[in-house]
């Protein structure tokens, strides 16, 4: 299903706090949230650094198996590797948006190797032993606070339900600002 242009546009301004709690208000496991990932290119958890893009998986098995396919291809805005990664410097050249579980001295070659090209993979959440099947076509949002997969059918109500939510916490960020009482406005607004 292709999501039209001014809807992934209009998801892009929220971040994936944003998209995880309308996610998990529309019933997607897990909120889509990806646990366990820090952002470590272009620079450390950037604040600024953001990318949105549709997912192409790469399912990975041991090097050993000599079975499964060996696929090749080139090309990517971001990168998310369910595991470590090294060449910190080499990802921070190029510029490209990294999200791993940690880094590692040690090259992935020698321990695993790619054997299927888009197809659904299953994330493993580190915080609470959930899932999330990231399938290809699905769109990832990646920002400083982490990283979500929204399936395309739910991007529209997505973010409907982002913005409502940004409505209303500038309704009460102005309510405040204008000495309102906290409790009473959260309460008022937030119901």
């Amino acid at each position: 299903m292709a999501v039209r242009p001014n809807v992934l546009s209009a998801l892009r301004r929220f971040t994936s706090c944003d998209v995880g709690d309308a996610l998990v208000k529309l019933g997607v496991p897990q909120g889509g949230y990806l646990s366990g990932l820090k952002m470590y290119s272009p620079e450390f958890m950037s604040p600024t650094a953001k990318f949105l893009g549709p997912a192409y998986t790469v399912k990975m098995v041991h090097v050993s198996d000599k079975v499964s396919p060996t696929p090749k291809k080139r090309g990517a805005a971001g990168v998310i590797i369910d595991g470590k990664f090294r060449d910190i410097n080499e990802h921070r050249e190029l510029g490209m948006t990294l999200f791993a579980r940690g880094i590692s001295i040690l090259g992935s070659n020698s321990f695993t190797r790619s054997s299927e090209l888009d197809v659904p993979v299953t994330y493993e959440n580190s915080e609470n032993g959930g899932q999330v099947v990231i399938n290809p076509g699905d769109y990832i949002l990646g920002d400083a606070d982490g990283v979500v997969v929204v399936p395309p059918e739910k991007a529209e109500e997505c973010v409907r339900l982002c913005q409502e939510r940004f409505d209303i916490d500038e309704e009460t960020r102005r309510c405040l600002d204008q000495g309102d009482e906290i409790g009473s406005t959260i309460k008022r607004l937030r119901k």
